[in-house]
C-alpha cells in the first residue's frame, strides 16, 4: 500500500485505513446562514441577562451535635437527634429512615469494640416500637425478636453499665431539649 504524502499543516494520522471525505455538509456554512438571518432581527443593542433571582440568605448554621457519652461513639448524633425528633412529630415513616442508620452504626461501632451494646439494644426496640406506630406489626415483631436475641446475647447488665445508659439517656434528652427550637 502506497504512503501518500502529507500536505502542508496536514495533522499526521497513525492508521491503516486511508481518509476518508467529508460527506455531511461543514457546520461553519450552516451557522454562517443562521447568523445572516439573524442579523436581520438583531438590530436592538443586546443587554446581558440579569439575575431575577434573590439574593440568598446564609443559612443558619446550626453547629452538628455533640453527644459526650461513650454509648453513642460510631453514631452519627445527627441522625440520632433526627430520628427522635421525627418521633416527638410523630413523623414515623422520616424517622424510620434515621434509626435504621443509627442501628447500623451502632452494630458497627459495638463489633469493632468486641460485642453487643445497650445501644443497639435500645434502637432495636425503639425500631420495634416505631414498626408498630407505622402499622406493621409482623416487622415490629421481627425487630422486638431482634432486639431481645442481642440482649440475651449481651448477658447481664452490671450497674455501670446501668449508669453509663442512663447518663447517656439524660444527655440525649437536655441535648433535645435546649435544641427544641430549631
Amino acid at each position: 500500500m502506497p504512503i501518500r504524502a502529507l500536505k502542508q499543516g496536514e495533522p499526521v494520522r497513525h492508521s491503516p485505513y486511508p481518509m476518508r471525505e467529508r460527506t455531511k455538509s461543514n457546520k461553519s456554512t450552516l451557522l454562517e446562514c443562521v447568523s445572516a438571518r439573524s442579523v436581520a432581527c438583531s438590530s436592538k443593542p443586546k443587554r446581558a441577562k440579569q439575575n431575577k433571582q434573590k439574593p440568598q440568605e446564609e443559612p443558619i448554621a446550626h453547629p452538628a451535635p455533640v453527644l459526650r457519652s461513650p454509648l453513642f461513639i460510631g453514631i452519627n448524633p445527627l441522625y440520632l437527634v433526627r430520628s427522635m425528633r421525627a418521633i416527638a412529630r410523630a413523623d414515623y415513616s422520616y424517622a424510620h429512615g434515621y434509626l435504621h442508620l443509627c442501628i447500623s452504626q451502632a452494630r458497627q461501632a459495638a463489633s469493632n469494640r468486641g460485642g453487643l451494646s445497650a445501644t443497639v439494644v435500645c434502637l432495636l426496640m425503639l425500631y420495634s416500637d416505631n414498626w408498630l406506630r407505622l402499622g406493621i406489626p409482623s416487622r415490629a415483631v421481627a425487630s422486638m425478636e431482634d432486639a431481645l436475641a442481642a440482649l440475651e446475647q449481651m448477658g447481664e447488665e452490671t450497674d455501670e453499665e446501668r449508669e453509663q445508659a442512663t447518663l447517656a439517656g439524660l444527655e440525649l434528652r437536655e441535648y433535645m431539649e435546649s435544641h427544641a427550637a430549631e
